[in-house]
């Protein structure tokens, strides 16, 4: 016994680098190591011998144990003491609370009790705090900028992953990314003030209401544009406000008013563009006298979404073919609602060997669906009538006829444009008051064409003009100034005349607010641009397709006509910008940096407002992403941290707040208590 005792105790006093295990391992086996002895006893006494184990158990790593209490050393929670509480217990408290080292302590214990045929166990050594944090910085941007739920952290393949990938880091818990969210967003706000106060030029906003169906929750969006120094477009999410109670006209005016104060960016503001909802008109309506009056800012106005605009008038020239639409419709439902109609459509177009179209639905709301569907349709004319042919009894009254077919023809005709131009004005960059102006006056043209050449398409094409000359006779001076700012614009989509040089006076007005004193304007400078001779002139424009290139050498050709002579070029500013050819192929940002010098006034004109936003898509584009952030499945993300999470995706996509590293150092900082419960295991081993 005293043989076996000393093996015990040789057994637990095994180090796992030292030398005492080399000698273990090393010195040969002996009776007194596994002897029969020790067998002999046990049977002698009638079965086995219970030996007093001296080894500590394993929970002894992780608990102080005492016969009245057991203590976490890591969290410190209490249990019942020795016999009291199980190992099982304690087991399953470290595997809930502190997975990654009471693994680390089992993959040990399993070292221990394995035959050892090596000594170079290597520990891994967790990272200091500073270092852990810096990870767990970047997995917040990943989390944030991917959309990723917080609970990815705890997601046990996850987990793995990261230990394969780096068994230093200690993965935080999906509360504390939480938690670090809403720190790094209000550090960044802080920052977000500081930065905006130091812009030297005017900024836009653009603003929209969300409301959420699955809750009937809602949400005021807005976003924020301007230039930099460096003549870089800027715009991201300035806020996402959630709103508890009614989001009538006077809640999204408060709501706004409070942001805007808290900023301290209302003097600087020169346009709002929304949507055309009349609730939103009127809050915008509201908004621009509350400004006005408030910090005196007369530059201010309110804008109506052009791509709204262009959807209102199309929905009007839908209308005048509405049955012929509604009989597609019909036709499209009974060929996707029936497993037989689907099929063996599918089979005509086999047996042509053409490609399959599924016919697809559209949402009526949205004009472009709508043509998309009938396009489609068209384009599957031919098969449609031998499915028709085969199942005449199914299409009764809900197929369209030779007229029908007409009336979509033409619809297809007269919209095609305005497809066109929608796309433009959707995946441009930043669309400009020049740019949907333009647009808008490429489908006047094209509309007044469409009238005077075919009279069958007439009623379409003048529904769709009517709304659309409605909405250029309100376009202010403001827009039109921006509009001539534009390099490749300018005064060309003006009729000549009384309506350019109103614009030209507006812009010379202006410019005197720009310098320390009035410029020096001769009286003749009135005879840059003279009237047209030929009034139609402008309006012999025509394609057959949305080309704004085509467009703009078009007027070009027009409007150089009207230009003065080298001789007439004064030193003034306005009069030798107006003398450059317009239409030029180039980025108005990326023209005006390499100018500004020969341009000091008109550039700095030109930074304000450039920045007016002629469509409300950058909110929508911003509601788009926060339908995969806020929706039933999610439905723990309340508005207090679906605003900072939204809100911090935008800055950290669009790397605003990042300067002086506010942010990164402001957060470590004030983390650091949070992080010495998250990283107390690491502490505990260094010691």
């Amino acid at each position: 016994m005293s043989d076996l005792k000393s093996e015990q105790n040789a057994d637990n006093s095994f180090n796992f680098n030292g030398s005492n295990g080399q000698e273990f391992l090393s010195r040969p086996e002996t009776s007194s190591d596994v002897g029969p002895n020790v067998e002999e006893s046990q049977q002698s006494s009638g079965g086995p011998i219970r030996r007093k184990n001296n080894a500590k158990s394993p929970m002894d790593e992780f608990f102080e144990r005492t016969k009245e209490s057991q203590t976490c050393k890591i969290c410190k929670k209490m249990y019942a003491g020795i016999g009291e509480t199980s190992t099982g217990t304690l087991k399953t408290h470290l595997r809930r609370n502190h997975q990654t080292e009471f693994e680390r302590g089992a993959q040990q214990t399993d070292f221990e009790r394995k035959p050892r045929t090596t000594l170079n166990f290597r520990k891994v050594t967790p990272y200091t705090r500073q270092d852990n944090f810096e990870r767990s910085r970047s997995l917040t941007n990943w989390i944030v900028s991917t959309m990723q739920p917080f609970s990815v952290v705890e997601d046990e393949s996850f987990i793995e992953m990261i230990k394969k990938l780096d068994p230093h880091y200690h993965l935080p818990k999906g509360q504390y990314i939480k938690s670090h969210v809403i720190k790094r967003f209000q550090n960044r706000r802080e920052r977000l003030h500081h930065d905006l106060g130091n812009i030297k030029s005017r900024i836009s906003l653009t603003g929209d209401v969300w409301t959420l169906d699955s809750n009937q929750s809602a949400y005021f969006s807005v976003t924020i544009h301007y230039i930099d120094d460096d003549w870089t477009f800027k715009r991201f999410l300035l806020d996402i406000i959630p709103f508890r109670d009614s989001q009538s006209g006077e809640n999204i005016i408060q709501s706004l008013s409070n942001l805007l104060s808290e900023l301290d960016i209302s003097p600087k503001i020169l346009a709002l563009t929304t949507n055309n909802s009349p609730s939103t008109i009127v809050f915008g309506h509201e908004m621009e006298l509350e400004i006005k009056k408030e910090v005196d800012n007369l530059g201010f106005s309110h804008y109506r979404c052009g791509a709204h605009v262009l959807n209102v008038a199309v929905q009007y020239g839908l209308q005048v073919h509405n049955n012929s639409i509604e009989k597609i419709r019909k036709f499209i439902n009974k060929v996707r609602n029936s497993n037989l109609l689907m099929e063996d459509l599918r089979r005509i177009f086999e047996d042509q060997n053409i490609p399959f179209l599924i016919p697809q639905i559209d949402n009526e709301t949205q004009w472009r669906s709508t043509y998309l569907m009938i396009e489609k349709v068209k384009q599957m004319q031919i098969q449609a009538n031998l499915l028709v042919l085969q199942h005449q009894d199914d299409f009764i009254d809900s197929y369209p006829d030779e007229n029908d077919w007409l009336n979509i023809n033409e619809l297809l005709t007269v919209l095609s444009p305005f497809y066109s131009a929608t796309l433009t004005l959707s995946s441009s960059v930043y669309p400009t008051m020049g740019d949907f102006q333009l647009t808008l006056w490429i489908l006047r043209q094209h509309l007044q064409h469409e009238i005077s050449v075919n009279t069958t398409r007439y009623i379409v094409a003048d529904s769709i003009l009517r709304v659309l000359d409605e909405f250029w006779s309100i376009i202010d001076d403001t827009s039109k100034i921006a509009s001539v700012l534009d390099p490749r614009t300018k005064c060309s989509i003006f009729q000549q005349g009384t309506e350019t040089e109103n614009v030209i006076n507006s812009i010379r007005t202006r410019m005197a607010s720009y310098t320390p004193t009035s410029l020096d304007i001769p009286e003749s400078s009135n005879s840059v641009i003279t009237p047209s001779s030929d009034p139609t002139l402008l309006s012999s424009y025509h394609s057959p397709t949305f080309n704004r290139i085509d467009a703009r050498a078009h007027l070009r050709s027009l409007t150089n006509q009207f230009l003065p002579t080298t001789q007439t070029i004064t030193s003034n500013e306005l009069e030798q910008y107006l003398s450059l050819p317009s239409g030029e192929d180039c980025e108005p940002l990326i023209w005006w940096k390499a100018h500004k010098k020969k341009f000091p006034v008109l550039a700095a004109m030109a930074r304000d407002y450039l920045t007016i936003q002629a469509s409300s898509i950058p909110c929508e584009h911003a509601f788009s992403i926060s339908s995969s952030v806020i929706h039933k499945s999610r439905g723990k993300l309340n508005p207090e941290i679906a605003r900072p999470f939204l809100c911090l995706h935008s800055w950290i996509v669009e790397k605003i707040g990042e300067n002086g590293g506010m942010d990164d150092q402001a957060s470590s900082d004030d983390d650091s208590n949070h992080l010495k419960v998250e990283m107390k295991t690491e502490n505990i081993s260094e010691k």
